[in-house]
């Protein structure tokens, strides 16, 4: 490679356009069950209340075990704030 090679591929600084945000970086919230980026907290579609309500009774079983068992509160309390999260999700979309 030439000198002159190199420095007609390098780019100069000015010349860089700036990377637009992603999505998700505008939006406020996100989707439960995908991720993906919301303008309201919720869910995006029937696909994803079907998972956060599956996810949602999974959870209320692993509680279950875990207070028959003593399990850590941790991750009881991990458990019940996702719960939460689900929860509210799934009331707003019945709204």
């Amino acid at each position: 490679m030439t000198t002159s090679e190199s420095t007609a591929t390098a780019r100069d600084p000015a010349d860089v356009e700036a990377v637009p945000s992603p999505p998700e970086a505008s939006s406020p919230f996100q989707c439960v069950a995908c991720g993906m980026a919301l303008e309201e907290p919720g869910c995006c579609s029937f696909t994803c209340v079907s998972t956060a309500r599956r996810e949602l009774e999974d959870n209320v079983a692993r509680l279950r075990q875990l207070q028959l068992h003593d399990g850590p509160a941790a991750t009881r309390t991990r458990l019940v704030e996702r719960n939460g999260r689900l929860t509210a999700a799934l009331m707003g979309w019945r709204q």
